[in-house]
């Protein structure tokens, strides 16, 4: 597979936080760079992985938790497991995922995963996203 721009998944059921999340990241001079891709659900994200997706071309890996089939901590198992998405790449964010059985283990199986609470202000996702995109390799 060629490289092409690196991209940032953001994978968040809520319209308006997938909107806000984009609307950060695009606003952001340091991200202008990268191709920001959104799904409205894991089982979009991973037809995506599945398909047309480079693990080499990966930014950042932003996935919500609670999501209509694949929650968010099955969607980034998958794709650490199944297409060799480093796990220091992705950002796992949820209001209440701390409380979730089998979470602990999930970031300890995933060590390096940043967890981003919600809500978050914008300096905390792009200071997430921007550590992200460092350890993936495309930061600076």
């Amino acid at each position: 597979m060629e490289i092409k721009t690196p991209e940032i998944l953001i994978v968040e059921d809520e319209e308006m936080i997938r909107m806000l999340a984009r609307a950060i990241l695009e606003r952001d001079e340091y991200f202008k760079k990268f191709d920001i891709k959104e799904f409205s659900d894991g089982t979009a994200c991973r037809a995506h992985l599945d398909n047309s997706f480079n693990p080499k071309n990966l930014a950042s890996f932003i996935s919500d938790y609670k999501m209509p089939g694949m929650n968010g901590m099955e969607l980034i198992d998958y794709a650490c497991v199944h297409r060799e998405v480093k796990p220091t790449s992705c950002v796992f964010m949820s209001g209440n995922a701390a409380y979730v059985e089998g979470f602990q283990e999930f970031m300890d199986r995933r060590s390096g995963v940043l967890f981003l609470q919600k809500p978050f202000s914008p300096s905390d996702f792009l200071d997430s996203v921007r550590g992200a995109v460092v350890e993936s390799g495309y930061g600076q």
